[in-house]
């Protein structure tokens, strides 16, 4: 039998060795069907797969065992230690096509969102899916873009990429598109992913067109855009937690502002959708908002402004978007974050697709700071504009580690 203790150690839940099946805390998940236990003349040799959960603390760990006879016991005593090591990565999946065409206009590849087309192009979302995970991708991040009165998933494919958040939930087909390609994306072997929420139009309070105004806090319609904002996560949330999957919510793609200017909007917007968040979910699910470190200027702006958003109680896990000057901005952003006690680990949401050079950065830059990286996710584009869809190619990150 494997013993898996709770998180406050008070119960245990077991299974049988070789059973189909895991065992499972919100630190990490035991498979207990690949478990082996074979006796070696006095020694038992236990072999166990231990995937650890985004937030799960980084750093050396140690391993403690436990003996017990007819008679008496060993009590616990420490045998060793080891160091958990960064999950393999993967991309963004978003999009399935154009398959073979390097696009360089939204107009190209939005017509081919993955969770509005799944019933009517699940082969080919499976098919990409399965040589992403022949590729060696294992972890992913799924955006879902989201405004009232959009696509409900129904007609002929080619339905577009923002799904109609009317009411604060999916329409009837998107949620049940949602649902299979969750249960998909764990049947072709991925374990860790981040789900990045993307509301667009009125939904989004940068959007252009429609700024919110500096006191948008219970006025219509903004006040209306933001409570069907906070329910969409909420009601999507229960079908995240029941895929099985380790999930992170992103609660608002790159939320983290980068100016005073946007504070009247995107601040406020991102301060107040925290604490409503955390009021009736915690903080075990979510890494906040996602931090884009500008191209040229890297972090340190977005950086100053993490304590007026999270007013004291920072989220388990931060997730960067890095494309330029990645070793300087990660090595700054490290360098900034640690001297102020945020050591939590990081999870690398964008960065170029399949880049060598970002890749070579990054692990340079992981190599200086030391700090953990739980997955790199690259986003479907290529240095120099060209979007490529389904992204299924990540050698380059494979080959420094990622």
């Amino acid at each position: 039998m494997l013993y898996l203790a709770s998180d406050d150690v008070s119960s245990l839940s077991s299974a049988t060795i070789g059973t189909t099946g895991v065992l499972q805390n919100s630190q990490c998940t035991v498979d207990v069907g690949s478990a082996m236990a074979t006796p070696s003349g006095n020694n038992l040799i236990l072999a166990v797969t231990v995937t650890f959960k985004a937030g799960f603390a980084p750093g050396t760990k140690q391993i403690w065992m436990y003996a017990e006879g007819a008679t008496s016991n060993s009590g616990w005593v420490q045998r060793g230690t080891w160091t958990p090591q960064t999950n393999p990565g993967g991309s963004n999946f978003a999009w399935y096509g154009p398959p073979g065409v390097s696009c360089f206009s939204p107009a190209c590849f939005a017509p081919y969102g993955v969770i509005p087309n799944y019933d009517v192009a699940s082969p080919a979302i499976d098919a990409a899916l399965s040589q992403m995970y022949a590729n060696g991708q294992r972890s992913m991040r799924i955006p879902i873009y989201h405004n009232r009165g959009n696509s409900n998933c129904t007609g002929p494919e080619g339905r577009g990429t923002t799904m109609d958040s009317t009411g604060g939930s999916l329409q009837t087909q998107c949620l049940t598109n949602l649902i299979n390609f969750l249960a998909s994306v764990g049947r072709h072997g991925f374990h860790d992913v981040e789900i990045g929420f993307f509301p667009q139009a009125y939904n989004d309070p940068r959007w252009p067109t429609a700024p919110w105004p500096a006191t948008w806090s219970g006025i219509s319609p903004y006040e209306d855009y933001y409570q069907e904002n906070l329910a969409l996560i909420k009601n999507l949330r229960p079908i995240f937690a029941a895929s099985g999957l380790n999930y992170k919510i992103d609660l608002y793609n790159e939320g983290v502002l980068t100016s005073a200017s946007e504070f009247r909007n995107i601040g406020l917007y991102a301060q107040r959708m925290w604490a409503d968040y955390n009021a009736g979910a915690g903080k075990a699910d979510t890494i906040g908002f996602s931090i884009a470190c500008d191209w040229t200027l890297g972090c340190s702006q977005q950086l100053s402004y993490l304590s007026s958003i999270y007013q004291g109680n920072d989220p388990s896990v931060f997730s960067f978007h890095f494309y330029e000057n990645v070793y300087t901005s990660w090595t700054n952003a490290w360098n900034t974050l640690s001297a102020q006690g945020r050591t939590q680990g990081w999870i690398i949401g964008e960065t170029y697709f399949n880049d060598v050079t970002n890749a070579q950065q990054l692990a340079s830059a992981h190599n200086t700071s030391g700090n953990f990286v739980f997955f790199v996710a690259q986003w479907p584009l290529q240095r120099g504009g060209a979007n490529i869809n389904p992204p299924v190619d990540y050698y380059n990150y494979l080959a420094y580690g990622w």
